[in-house]
């Protein structure tokens, strides 16, 4: 198993670091750490998590030799135009710079979700 080297393939092609992985998932910094030195491997549990944040399957984080291919981050779906040129400009922003964009975007959902329960409780 090539655990180790996949994660850091995955999390490196998406910019990820280790602190906004764990942020993200819940997931310690240390273990990710570990993870990615090749210390220690997750459990199935770990793994479901992964998975789903770093969009890959399973197979992908443990098989011998994940592939080097970008595609396969999103073979479950196809970028717009507008998405890929926002994934590009993401990917070229230092962490600080990423750290913002996903502020935003949180502050974004949150509004959205009060907006639909005002609607809710008017209605």
């Amino acid at each position: 198993m090539n655990f180790a080297n996949n994660l850091d393939l995955y999390m490196n092609k998406l910019g990820i670091s280790n602190y906004q992985m764990s942020k993200e998932t819940g997931i310690s910094d240390s273990l990710i750490g570990y993870w990615r030195n090749g210390k220690r491997k997750p459990n199935l549990e770990n793994l479901i998590v992964l998975s789903d944040y770093l969009n890959v399957s399973i197979d992908n984080l443990v098989r011998k030799n994940a592939s080097d291919d970008s595609s396969i981050l999103f073979d479950s779906f196809q970028l717009s135009e507008g998405e890929s040129e926002l994934l590009d400009t993401y990917r070229s922003l230092d962490s600080r710079g990423k750290h913002r964009v996903h502020t935003i975007i949180y502050e974004e959902l949150d509004r959205m979700a009060s907006s639909n329960v005002s609607v809710k409780n008017t209605g």
